[in-house]
Formats: structure tokens, C-alpha cells, sequence
């Protein structure tokens, strides 16, 4: 119900949609399953509602989504729009990625050493806290991104 109403609330499609809805998620992963030849895309995650859509899709063009990413936001919390997407579909997958985005100078500490450590703090917690629950394997991945504000104008 709430594809439909997304839908209608867009008046031009070539139009930049400046709000994320559950259609454009469909629509992008649409796009990219009809015209690129080097593999679909990782699904996004972040919203649950359009998730089984996309999978029904992934199934259909004969390349099933078989791993998700959980991002975590912080070490003392294991909550969030990824984690709900794959317990919904936990049945599907075969494994899930415990992921943060540190950005070094913003959410992160500048020097390399420290953004590390506060990446590992995000992770390894809730990868174990998801190891026990889970029934798909879970991995995770330390990584810390860059941030100026140089290039925003």
C-alpha cells in the first residue's frame, strides 16, 4: 500500500527526488538488474519495506541475495533500519556483514590509530552479540572513511 502512495507522490520521474521512498529503492535495483552486465548491485539494506521486492527481483534474474550488511551506529546500541531488514529476511541469507562508516575528523577521532580503535569498538561487540542470534554467518569489517568539508559548496 504505501508503494502506491509513494508513487503517486512523485510527479515527473526524471525529476531528482529528494526524499528516499521505498519505490526508488525498486526502481534504481530495476534499472541496474536490466542494464548492467557486470553484476546487480549489494541491495540496500536501510528499508525494510521495499527489501522483499528487491529479492523477489535478485530471484528472478537468477542472482539471489544471499549476503546483507548490518551497519552499527554506535557500540552501545544494536538497533537500526539494516538490522530489522535482515532479521525479516534471515531465512534467505547465507551471510550477514556487521559494518560501520567512521568518518575520521567527524564521527571518528583524526588520527588513524584511534578512528581504528573506536571502528573495532563498533564492530566486534555487535558481531559476537549476532554470532550467537543469528543464523547466517556473520563476518564484519574494520574501516574508517575520510571527511573534509573542502569539497562541500
Amino acid at each position: 500500500m504505501r508503494l502506491g502512495i509513494a508513487a503517486c507522490s512523485r510527479a515527473f520521474p526524471a525529476r531528482r527526488w529528494t526524499r528516499r521512498t521505498a519505490l526508488q529503492v525498486v526502481l534504481n535495483y530495476r534499472i541496474a538488474a536490466e542494464n548492467l552486465r557486470q553484476g546487480l548491485p549489494m541491495v540496500d539494506p536501510r528499508d525494510p519495506l521495499s527489501l522483499p521486492y528487491v529479492m523477489e527481483m535478485a530471484e528472478a534474474q537468477g542472482r539471489p541475495v544471499r549476503l546483507l550488511p548490518i551497519f552499527v551506529i554506535s557500540p552501545l546500541k544494536l538497533a537500526g533500519e539494516s538490522l530489522s531488514a535482515v532479521l525479516d529476511c534471515e531465512s534467505r541469507l547465507q551471510t550477514v556483514v556487521v559494518a560501520s562508516m567512521p568518518a575520521a575528523g567527524c564521527s571518528a577521532p583524526v588520527r588513524p590509530a584511534e578512528a581504528f580503535a573506536l571502528a573495532a569498538a563498533e564492530i566486534i561487540g555487535a558481531a559476537l552479540i549476532l554470532r550467537e542470534c543469528l543464523r547466517p554467518r556473520v563476518e564484519w569489517a574494520i574501516g574508517v572513511f575520510p571527511f573534509g568539508l573542502r569539497g562541500w559548496r
